[in-house]
């Protein structure tokens, strides 16, 4: 009986405890001018009408939070930068040699898999306006006549391409 009525004790008392963080923070957030510009844009994102709105808001928060230099620093204990910065440089080659044969093959192979820590949940959680940016690539070989160029844009969520139609 005695570790029951302990039990339920701490608990109360954590729950207690985060109720008064959780004032705390809200005080804090009402009387620091940082916060409140934080509490009004976020407002501005819920009631935005498009998706490119809705990023600018989240790209002034994460500015506003220092969320922008963790977004450009390449490096994070969370994912193997040497080896996705090798894989771009891969596309980059596979492009510039315009091997589409080799390239898909390339990009059919790492769908849906986690690769070097790319899908590690910590990098989508601290940001607003998105994760690392690992690269942003746009190569866009020299056209030929009735075609359109072979370009690869990489991000670390994002991969598109568009090859040459005859």
């Amino acid at each position: 009986m005695r570790q029951v009525t302990l039990a339920i004790l701490l608990e109360t008392g954590v729950v207690t405890v985060n109720q008064v963080l959780a004032i705390v923070h809200k005080l804090y957030s009402n009387f620091s001018s940082r916060s409140r510009l934080i509490t009004q844009l976020e407002r501005e994102q819920e009631v935005s009408q498009t998706q490119d709105e809705w990023m600018d808001l989240a790209e002034q928060i994460d500015n506003i939070q220092g969320n922008d230099l963790w977004r450009t620093e390449p490096t994070c204990p969370l994912y193997e930068s040497d080896r996705i910065s090798s894989r771009i440089d891969e596309f980059v080659h596979l492009m510039r040699r315009r091997d589409v044969f080799d390239l898909m093959f390339t990009l059919r192979g790492g769908i849906a898999r986690n690769k070097f820590g790319l899908l590690h949940e910590g990098l989508f959680s601290k940001a607003l306006a998105g994760t690392k940016v690992l690269g942003e690539l746009s190569f866009v070989a020299p056209s030929t006549r009735n075609t359109k160029p072979l370009s690869l844009k990489m991000a670390s969520d994002e991969i598109s391409i568009s090859c040459p139609k005859s």
